[in-house]
């Protein structure tokens, strides 16, 4: 959610690994409007806990970077 007066404009979204994508918003997001970061995570080959974080930059006031962190619990695949 913008809680800032001006639109938000994501600049970059850049996943920590090569084993995730993420989709930044395209268009600024309005003040009191939401806009929605999306990733897919590759499960194949890392079974158990994995935490993967997107580095996001904005045009905010003071910092400008940002790090959205998530974690995934991978289960072995059973026959």
């Amino acid at each position: 959610r913008n809680t800032g007066a001006s639109p938000l404009v994501i600049t970059q979204v850049r996943p920590s690994c090569g084993c995730t994508i993420a989709e930044q918003p395209t268009e600024p997001i309005a003040p009191g409007a939401e806009g929605h970061i999306s990733a897919t995570f590759n499960s194949q080959g890392h079974v158990g806990i994995n935490r993967k974080t997107l580095f996001v930059t904005a045009n905010t006031r003071g910092s400008q970077n940002y790090s959205l962190r998530f974690t995934v619990v991978v289960n072995k695949k059973t026959s």
